[in-house]
């Protein structure tokens, strides 16, 4: 942790503090009934923060299995890889957000926290449609943030991801330019081989994987959005409509049709906008979005 100089006087003190830990909030939203959110493989490379007031969904991150409902706060750190399921209709709260400083460094499994301090804070924040709001979002956050443990963080850069990950998941995110993972590779001065090897080894799962994931979470941003099939398979990388589709329904249960009649009039806090370049940064919009 970065020390600070401290100066003293007989009737002054002063000392110089480190720039606060950057949160830049991706997205945010509440979803009064959710019903489809069985989602087999996911991972992201920003945080998630889920909150349930109401059971009937889970999160499973390799031997968690985790109930979400009104007694806990679930926070995915980058990188982790989980899925989830809907048993029954609950109403369901969500944060996307980045990080750095100490917070770019966590283990990669759940953080369970108890909601009960924040509860009150989650309804009137999710609530509040005045000009607050934004602020309100960041005071929730950083208050939920700092009540972690301090055990679920690794020192130095143990937890970090290899930098020339990191560079192919910002080409990644650029989805109408990506071609290959040997395109990739050739850009990170790595044979192709080499680098499918790191990767797994980064992320626990193949960069092909990601990219297809990395296409599907895009895709329900932009349905959700209200923009057509076609124009979602053109803007994720998909060849056409009909590979779109086919994709989505074999990876969620059902049509994108059927996922967007569902989801479009869902209220969602969008703070993207706020953060343009953190969102492009974490892949949630392009530049073309």
């Amino acid at each position: 942790m970065q020390t600070s100089k401290t100066t003293h006087t007989e009737n002054f003190d002063s000392f110089a503090v480190p720039p606060p830990p950057g949160f830049p909030i991706l997205r945010v939203g509440c979803r009064n009934e959710l019903k489809n959110w069985n989602m087999p493989h996911c991972i992201t490379p920003f945080w998630i923060l889920f909150y349930n007031p109401t059971p009937g969904a889970f999160v499973t991150s390799g031997k968690h299995d985790i109930p979400l409902d009104k007694s806990v706060i679930v926070i995915l750190p980058p990188f982790t890889i989980y899925k989830t399921r809907c048993e029954k209709p609950c109403k369901h709260y969500f944060f996307w957000f980045g990080s750095d400083g100490m917070f770019a460094t966590p283990k990669r499994e759940p953080i369970i926290l108890n909601a009960e301090p924040f509860t009150d804070a989650f309804h009137k924040t999710m609530s509040d449609n005045s000009i607050r709001r934004t602020a309100g979002f960041y005071a929730l956050l950083n208050s939920i943030l700092l009540s972690i443990p301090d055990e679920y963080f690794v020192a130095g850069d143990n937890a970090a991801v290899d930098y020339r990950i990191m560079r192919a998941i910002d080409i990644m995110h650029d989805m109408e330019k990506y071609s290959s993972n040997a395109d990739v590779a050739a850009k990170l001065n790595m044979s192709e081989t080499a680098f499918q090897h790191l990767f797994k080894s980064e992320t626990g799962i193949p960069p092909h994987q990601y990219f297809r994931h990395l296409q599907l979470n895009r895709s329900l941003r932009l349905l959700s959005s209200g923009v057509s099939i076609k124009d979602v398979a053109s803007k994720t990388g998909f060849a056409d409509r009909y590979h779109f589709s086919k994709t989505f329904k074999n990876h969620f249960g059902i049509t994108p049709k059927q996922w967007q009649q569902e989801h479009l009039t869902i209220p969602q806090f969008l703070t993207g906008s706020l953060m343009p370049d953190a969102a492009k940064k974490y892949g949630i919009i392009s530049t073309n979005d």
